[in-house]
């Protein structure tokens, strides 16, 4: 199942074209501090959904990633 999460995580940041949102994003960060970065900058060229809608999305992914046994 992790093997498929991480091929999930590299076609996305393939299709996507970015490595912003990988890793620590200690430079994006620095980028929100100093220039104007929207939230969820890679979904809205993608989807066309309201954001709070896409925010409840994550929220959700992070609370079912947490029930899930290791």
């Amino acid at each position: 199942m992790r093997i498929v999460r991480g091929i999930i995580i590299v076609a996305l940041t393939l299709i996507v074209g970015s490595q912003d949102y990988n890793g620590r994003g200690l430079q994006m960060l620095e980028q929100s501090f100093t220039e104007d970065v929207p939230p969820f900058a890679f979904l809205d060229t993608f989807i066309d959904l309201p954001m709070s809608f896409l925010a409840a999305l994550g929220l959700i992914a992070v609370f079912v990633e947490g029930l899930t046994p290791l």
